[in-house]
């Protein structure tokens, strides 16, 4: 079931749905807390919009996401990273998390964002200061009526598609895709 504040909650209640697809990103908290309360409910949770539309990116600066980004001052939190890197991880780190969709059209974006989850989750105090400077900024859940406190456990799939490969002279080959999955489980990244 792919949904969305306000109807998400009473998705979540009806307890028939074994899996929500939710928009979800550092910049886009909003539905976090009813993706806590499904995993609690023990729906699966595919995240979708994890990499914030490119918002902090380069050429991609625009828009309330990337209003969020600034105001929160997460350019201050990066020690390193690109912001590709941090909203990755961010979105990774999230513990109710069992999927993530991250598109693109490039292969070699692809294998970047590949590389960046094998990193694993931000370091949880980098969690946790990114969310209270986001809260801040505009970025933080809503009240779903039904929040239930905790954190799941277990193995979370990443999903890594790159939905189109372009060919001889730039031309998208149709019916192709090259796409990969990490499984990471206790911390490690396997390859599958």
């Amino acid at each position: 079931m792919s949904g969305t504040l306000p109807h998400l909650s009473e998705h979540i209640a009806m307890g028939v749905f074994d899996v929500f697809q939710i928009p979800y990103s550092a910049v886009e908290r909003e539905h976090e807390a009813a993706i806590a309360n499904a995993s609690q409910k023990g729906a699966g949770i595919v995240i979708r919009g994890g990499a914030a539309k490119g918002a902090p990116t380069e050429g991609k600066q625009a828009g309330l996401q990337w209003e969020r980004w600034r105001r929160a001052h997460l350019d201050d939190l990066l020690d390193g990273m690109t912001p590709m890197e941090f909203i990755l991880r961010f979105t990774f780190t999230n513990p109710d998390l069992d999927t993530n969709i991250v598109g693109t059209i490039n292969p070699a974006h692809l294998r970047t964002n590949l590389d960046i989850l094998e990193q694993g989750p931000l370091p949880q105090d980098l969690y946790e200061e990114a969310k209270r400077g986001l809260a801040l900024a505009g970025s933080a859940p809503q009240s779903t009526g039904e929040w239930a406190a905790g954190v799941t456990g277990g193995s979370r799939l990443v999903s890594l598609v790159c939905d189109k490969v372009r060919g001889p002279g730039g031309r998208v080959q149709p019916n192709h895709t090259n796409s990969r999955m990490v499984t990471v489980a206790g911390g490690r990244s396997q390859r599958i």
